[in-house]
């Protein structure tokens, strides 16, 4: 590469980047991916939490397009960028793995959705005409009561139901082996994510068709983390290397600082 090219690649903003790079992986989006969207978002995030900058543009970069390739949308909660020490990871949400499984389940999903269970309420498993179902009572006086459980269940449109239960020592288990176990979403939003570990489950045993082989591992990656004890710097990145966005800057609105 001659000096020029270097310059000229110095001088691109990040947005500038992220809109090249959607561009190269056009074949790996979904149908009706709005990268113009996609893009205006991305930097309305970088605007709203600036400190992810203090990541880099390769780390931030490859968070952003593992979203994009799923055509999950970052400022509406349906995916996080995620700081794990000096790492920033991708972080598909308890509303994005809800619409994903509604969108390429092989099977046509109905509805889909996780619900914790309180002290007091009522769980219970059984097995009807050959098939496992369960009845979950649960009664507003028990809203503040301590989480003992949670469990996720999937109604299929041909009026079959499959779910999954687990315990508060399974969830902690989870936990537990997960890098964001003393992260702000488990410590201030735990109940979200009991609920999210136990879709996670799930969704593992739902028969997901993607669009894209790109699109099938940023799921996988993501899906299988908590429950493999998965070192995050083991993942191979399926983007970009930190060559690759030369000094392109986070900043926000796309504006050099």
């Amino acid at each position: 590469m001659s000096k020029n090219e270097v310059a000229e690649k110095k001088e691109k903003t990040f947005d500038v980047v992220l809109s090249e790079k959607l561009d190269a992986s056009a074949n790996a989006l979904p149908r009706e991916f709005n990268k113009t969207r996609f893009v205006t978002n991305a930097m309305a995030l970088l605007s709203e939490h600036p400190e992810l900058k203090n990541y880099g543009p390769s780390q931030v970069m490859n968070g952003l397009l593992r979203g994009a390739y799923l055509g999950l949308d970052f400022i509406n909660s349906d995916a996080y960028l995620v700081p794990f020490g000096d790492k920033l990871s991708y972080m598909t949400s308890y509303k994005g793995m809800k619409k994903l499984a509604r969108k390429y389940a092989v099977r046509p999903v109905h509805d889909i959705y996780a619900m914790l269970i309180k002290a007091g309420d009522t769980f219970t498993e059984k097995v009807a005409n050959g098939i496992p179902t369960f009845d979950f009572e649960h009664k507003q006086e028990n809203d503040d009561n301590a989480i003992i459980g949670a469990f996720a269940c999937v109604v299929y449109k041909d009026g079959g139901v499959m779910f999954e239960k687990m315990t508060i020592t399974e969830i902690e288990k989870v936990r537990n082996v997960s890098k964001a176990k003393n992260a702000m979403a488990w410590k201030d939003f735990f109940g979200e994510q009991a609920k999210k570990t136990v879709l996670r489950r799930l969704c593992k045993n739902i028969d997901i068709d993607f669009e894209s082989v790109e699109m099938k591992k940023a799921w996988e990656e993501d899906t299988d983390i908590d429950f493999e004890q998965t070192d995050a710097e083991s993942v191979p990145d399926p983007t970009i290397d930190d060559d690759s966005v030369i000094d392109a800057e986070v900043v926000e609105n796309g504006e050099e600082e």
